[in-house]
């Protein structure tokens, strides 16, 4: 397919559809929700920055390298179908499991009747082991980053509300 470009009005971070209704924009699908995705834009940013940073430039050159740097980055909210909104987020399924299996193991020895019944050394192990899978799994998953699904374009901002999203195979058809 020939590369294709789809330009769409961005309002806040949601983006607006204004030739019918929204659309999975990895594959075109009916979308399921919509997740939050971080974009960087070097071109607009330069461009949106170049009057204040001319003068910048000369006054302190750190100042307007943030300044530019401030106005790279920006976030969509992207509608994506279920099987494209869930990509991604294995670490966290993967701590509420290991959660749950604890828990279910805490009942099973409940149930036979294993667990101290006052205040013992062994209880606060279990104790803590429950507040350590959180606290270790949530840093884990802050060290390794916030997953995000993938989209199959670059995402350029053309002005305040306008965006455009350059699919190199062609933009996704809209499943009927």
């Amino acid at each position: 397919m020939p590369p294709g470009e789809l330009r769409l009005g961005l309002s806040g971070r949601a983006l607006v559809f204004g030739d019918g209704a929204p659309f999975c924009l990895v594959c075109g699908a009916r979308p399921f929700a919509r997740r939050s995705i971080a974009c960087k834009d070097a071109d607009y940013a330069l461009k949106k920055s170049q009057n204040l940073n001319s003068l910048l430039e000369w006054i302190n050159p750190a100042l307007a390298y943030f300044n530019w740097r401030r106005k790279v980055g920006f976030s969509i909210d992207a509608p994506l179908c279920i099987r494209h909104f869930w990509r991604g987020m294995l670490g966290e399924f993967a701590v509420i499991g290991v959660f749950v299996a604890a828990l279910a193991g805490l009942s099973v020895l409940w149930w036979k009747g294993k667990l101290p019944s006052g205040p013992s050394e062994t209880g606060a192990l279990l104790k803590f082991g429950l507040v350590a899978i959180f606290l270790l799994g949530g840093w884990l998953l802050s060290r390794l980053g916030k997953p995000r699904p993938i989209l199959p374009c670059d995402v350029k901002r053309v002005s305040d509300d306008r965006v455009v999203l350059i699919y190199p195979d062609g933009v996704p058809k809209r499943a009927t």
